[in-house]
């Protein structure tokens, strides 16, 4: 499905939602939900509360670097089998968040998903854009 380097990436965002998913059950053993949320503020003290904001951003960071770097891989844009890659890996991603109270309900789940999805994607692309618009310049540069 995937070829070298999107091999690669694929592997490095799987190794990197375990991490998350780790987090999640450490969080809900400890607190009674997988992450800190508006709704469960009460549940956390206040250290843990900065140390998931803090994590759950550098985990996006990572997977935004992570899905510009698959994008710059794409050599051509299938769009059933792209999207299809960026829903598994959402879900993948959000997995551990259904399944430990992370979120309030099943249409902030919905809506986080879609949210998520359109995000990943939005990168993805972003990536893919970029890579050719550089090549593109570079090429006009030599000529």
């Amino acid at each position: 499905m995937f070829e070298g380097k999107q091999r690669r990436i694929a592997l490095v965002y799987v190794l990197l939602q375990f991490v998350i998913w780790a987090k999640c059950i450490a969080f809900f053993v400890w607190f009674g939900h997988g992450k800190a949320a508006d709704f469960s503020l009460a549940d956390f003290p206040q250290n843990a509360v900065f140390l998931d904001w803090l994590f759950h951003e550098a985990m996006h960071v990572a997977i935004g670097i992570l899905a510009l770097s698959f994008g710059w891989n794409i050599v051509k844009i299938k769009w059933g089998k792209l999207w299809l890659v960026v829903f598994a890996a959402v879900a993948v991603h959000n997995v551990a968040y259904w399944f430990t109270v992370a979120h309030q309900g099943i249409a902030y789940s919905a809506v986080d998903f879609v949210s998520d999805s359109l995000l990943l994607m939005a990168f993805v692309l972003a990536g893919f854009v970029g890579k050719n618009f550089l090549l593109k310049h570079k090429k006009k540069g030599v000529e």
